[in-house]
């Protein structure tokens, strides 16, 4: 059962070896806040959370993931954090951020991204902060938050 916190319903299902998360995922309450770290996630697929929305926060960091289809996380219009430090991730697509107008942090260090699109952050207007430490990147395009 979600443990809740001041209003916020916080699913906890780090540490647990999960390796691969449901096509579609479904709770039976409302969720603000989910955390995903430190597990063997490999690959997000776009269905994953086609079913879950008012997700305030989700951590996905210290998993294995090389992978996000694109639109995957759309349905979050109210995600404010983002956590996807500490995995295998080689690029953020055009379309990864899709959706995400209120995201306010994102956190995509440790990683192996080595170059950003132009588009990249276009569908996050509200983005006050980047963290994108520790990644191979040499050059940032011109019109990256333009």
């Amino acid at each position: 059962m979600p443990e809740q916190e001041q209003n916020f319903v916080i699913m906890d299902c780090s540490q647990r070896g999960i390796s691969k998360l449901p096509t579609s995922l479904e709770f039976g309450h409302p969720i603000s806040v989910i955390n995903f770290q430190s597990n063997r996630i490999k690959a997000l697929e776009m269905s994953t959370f086609a079913r879950v929305d008012n997700i305030e926060e989700l951590d996905l960091s210290a998993n294995q993931i090389t992978q996000i289809q694109n639109f995957t996380f759309a349905p979050f219009h109210s995600l404010a954090l983002l956590r996807l430090s500490h995995n295998y991730l080689t690029e953020v697509s055009p379309g990864l951020l899709d959706g995400m107008r209120n995201l306010r942090v994102l956190e995509i260090g440790h990683n192996v991204i080595q170059r950003l699109n132009n588009t990249a952050f276009r569908a996050t207007p509200n983005l006050q902060e980047l963290r994108m430490q520790y990644n191979p990147i040499f050059e940032l395009p011109e019109q990256l938050f333009k």
